[in-house]
C-alpha cells in the first residue's frame, strides 16, 4: 500500500471519528433537556407536598429522599451537559471544594430507608 493510501484512509478514519464525536455529543445533549422536563415537574411536585402541614415524619423523610434524588439527577444531566461543552472548548474545568458527607449521607439513606419499609 502506498503512502498516499495509507494518509487518506486515515484521514477518512479521523473524519469518521470526529463525525461520531460529534453525533454523541448532540445526541447527550438532546437527551438531556428530554430528561430536564419530566425532572423538573417530579421535582416541583416534591416541593408542593413538601409545603403541606399534615405530612408524617415518614412522609417528610420520603419528599426528603425524593427532592434530593432529583438534585442529584439534576446534577447528573448538567455534567453531562458540561462534557460536550468542554469537547466543544466552550468550558474550561476548574477545582472547587465541595461538601463529600452530604451526598454520602443521600446514597446512604436511600437504602437505608428502602430496607426499613419506608419507600
Amino acid at each position: 500500500m502506498l503512502f498516499s493510501e495509507v494518509t487518506k484512509k486515515l484521514q477518512k478514519s479521523k473524519e469518521r471519528a470526529e463525525e461520531a464525536s460529534r453525533a454523541k455529543s448532540e445526541f447527550l445533549s438532546s437527551m438531556s433537556h428530554e430528561l430536564r422536563t419530566p425532572l423538573n415537574a417530579s421535582w416541583a411536585m416534591a416541593q408542593i407536598l413538601k409545603r403541606h402541614e399534615n405530612l408524617t415524619e415518614t412522609q417528610r423523610q420520603q419528599l426528603e429522599i425524593l427532592w434530593s434524588s432529583g438534585e442529584h439527577l439534576l446534577t447528573l444531566i448538567n455534567d453531562i451537559l458540561d462534557v460536550g461543552k468542554i469537547e466543544a472548548q466552550k468550558m474550561r474545568v476548574e477545582e472547587v471544594t465541595f461538601d463529600l458527607p452530604a451526598p454520602a449521607r443521600q446514597v446512604f439513606n436511600i437504602p437505608r430507608s428502602t430496607a426499613e419499609g419506608r419507600i
